[in-house]
């Protein structure tokens, strides 16, 4: 198998997961009465109930006691991103990172807006910019690691 081949494998892989964890992560029989509920009164409960106010979940998950569970919501939205960065680095048309920023928040926004309209999440503004944030964190990391084998 050529490296091609086997980077854009990765990357579909990766994306199944992605989709796996973000919108489908809870049982079928649980999210058939979510998303079978999608009139416009269900659609705008939902967005009175998301966060569109940059850092405030964040800020909230920073002053909880329980650390592990900030920990899982903050670093679990960054870690999840870091691999669309690297794989995305791969590609051509994606080798910049202003060009892996967009679709980074583009992938983001995507999910984060099926999960608005359909119930399979809440819409959270900073998980925006903390899968962002992960996706750039991944094309730094590819970066460095793709100078140290030119050197090396």
């Amino acid at each position: 198998m050529s490296m091609k081949r086997f980077r854009n494998l990765l990357t579909v892989v990766y994306l199944l997961a992605l989709l796996k964890v973000t919108l489908f992560k809870y049982p079928l029989e649980q999210l058939r009465p979510v998303v079978s509920n999608n009139s416009w009164a269900a659609i705008q409960l939902r967005i009175d109930l998301g966060n569109f106010m940059p850092f405030e979940t964040i800020g909230r998950y920073l002053s909880r006691l329980d650390w592990r569970v900030a920990q899982l919501n903050l670093f679990g939205n960054i870690l999840i991103f870091i691999p669309f960065g690297i794989l995305g680095s791969q590609f051509r048309k994606t080798n910049s990172w202003q060009k892996i920023f967009v679709v980074g928040l583009s992938a983001s926004l995507m999910i984060e807006c099926i999960q608005l309209l359909t119930g399979l999440g809440s819409f959270d503004v900073d998980d925006l910019i903390l899968n962002t944030l992960g996706t750039l964190m991944g094309y730094f990391i590819s970066k460095r690691i793709e100078r140290a084998w030119q050197k090396g």
